[in-house]
């Protein structure tokens, strides 16, 4: 995966990660690398798909987190929450904010909902 380093499999880089995942709902694949590098002393290229590392132990945490997020925007009352709450599913999962714009957010969104 990187430099050779034998800690560097896909599961120790899930582990080492996955608690700042599920703490911090912004946690970004660019801050993953810079707190590795920094924590580990672990070069790890931008480029790799950290979502697709915790897929297999870690989805069941990666999907609780995203049906927080979507939680948040179902309850939004306002139109600032709902887009904080949109802003944190983008930065977590396009897919999952791209999943949630097809699905009709109008009918079931508090801040969307027209009454």
């Amino acid at each position: 995966m990187s430099d050779g380093h034998p800690r560097t499999s896909k599961k120790w880089v899930a582990n080492a990660v996955k608690g700042k995942l599920v703490d911090k709902l912004t946690y970004r694949a660019s801050e993953m690398v810079r707190d590795i590098r920094r924590e580990y002393s672990i070069s790890i290229p931008y480029h790799q798909n950290f979502n697709d590392q915790c897929a297999g132990k870690y989805a069941a945490p990666f999907k609780k987190l995203l049906r927080k997020i979507l939680q948040r925007i179902a309850y939004a009352v306002t139109e600032q929450e709902y887009q904080d709450a949109m802003m944190t599913m983008k930065l977590n999962s396009t897919d999952a904010k791209e999943w949630v714009l097809r699905n009709d957010v109008d009918h079931w969104s508090y801040a969307r909902f027209p009454g």
